[in-house]
């Protein structure tokens, strides 16, 4: 069942690209950060781009696809910076630790700990920074993701500062 979700997420984002039209380029790299990734990124006209990433975060791996704009930043100094922004979604798998202090019918301190695992699907965004260097086919990146997830239908988990660096090859 796992395997069924993964294709069909996949197949629909691979229809999306395709029907934003003609590609224009391609990048694939590393987010290195809070929550680091694989990913592969394609660019489409109008500064459009749809980029896949592979990630683990709480002790799970997740799949993500974020929908994004890029804008070509205007400074005398360099033409390659260029600021994005979008939206996206991710699932996969999670673990929820949560310890919690509680006092008996004695008055004795007591723990009790959860550790389980959860389906996690959620929403993202992303705002970040790119440069793309001129006489080589690379690109470095310093963004911040924000995402919240719904874990297992019973917990909401959410990060702001979900900030990353990130290096991927141009082809």
């Amino acid at each position: 069942m796992r395997q069924v979700k993964l294709v069909l997420g996949l197949l629909f984002f691979l229809g999306l690209s395709q029907a934003m039209g003609q590609r224009l380029d391609q990048s694939a790299g590393l987010r290195i950060g809070a929550t680091s990734a694989i990913t592969y990124k394609e660019y489409y006209r109008n500064g459009k781009a749809v980029e896949l990433l592979l990630s683990g975060r709480y002790d799970g791996v997740q799949i993500g696809a974020l929908y994004m704009q890029h804008v070509p930043l205007q400074f005398t100094f360099d033409e390659r910076f260029y600021a994005y922004y979008g939206v996206g979604a991710h699932m996969g798998t999670e673990r929820y630790l949560h310890s919690a202090r509680y006092y008996n019918n004695q008055g004795e301190v007591r723990y009790a700990f959860t550790n389980k695992r959860y389906f996690a699907i959620g929403l993202d965004g992303i705002v970040g920074v790119e440069y793309r260097f001129r006489d080589m086919p690379l690109s470095a990146s310093l963004d911040i993701k924000p995402y919240m997830n719904l874990l297992g239908f019973e917990h909401t988990r959410g990060q702001f500062w979900d900030m990353a660096l990130g290096v991927k090859y141009r082809f």
